[in-house]
């Protein structure tokens, strides 16, 4: 049955080859658009979570380096600086993740770059996205409740 089948189909093809092609390209044009939505789907779900993690860790790192400040007063600024930025290459444990930490006055800003390799989008020469996150720490401390 399936066979008489096929065969009533071959012969149909044979005597009129244009039969169907409008049915192909319609199908190779839906395909070739929903690999591309899921690409985007998929890749824009990784720049998402690089964009998290890079807020995340410079606010961690801002945090570690205030705790390095010493709590009475005076602060090193080199101090602060050299332990955000031990926290930065903790946290680099895969390699994509870039950033520096400077004091600007009593304030401790970190920067932080990470960049992810897509899935899909390599299809359309775009091989890797680039997320930024900005943590910052204010370095001023009360003292005896004053502040």
């Amino acid at each position: 049955m399936i066979t008489r089948w096929v065969i009533t189909r071959w012969k149909a093809l044979r005597e009129n080859p244009d039969r169907g092609s409008a049915v192909t390209s319609y199908f190779v044009v839906m395909a070739v658009g929903i690999m591309l939505f899921i690409g985007l789907a998929v890749d824009g779900g990784a720049q998402v979570q690089a964009g998290v993690r890079a807020e995340r860790v410079a606010t961690e790192a801002a945090r570690a380096g205030l705790q390095s400040a010493s709590p009475g007063g005076d602060t090193d600024p080199s101090a602060v600086t050299a332990a955000a930025e031990r926290y930065l290459a903790a946290a680099n444990t895969d390699g994509n993740l870039q950033g520096t930490a400077q004091v600007d006055g009593t304030h401790l800003n970190v920067t932080v770059t990470v960049t992810t390799k897509t899935t899909f989008l390599g299809l359309l020469n775009v091989n890797q996205l680039t997320a930024h996150g900005t943590g910052r720490a204010d370095l001023v401390r009360s003292v005896d409740g004053e502040g």
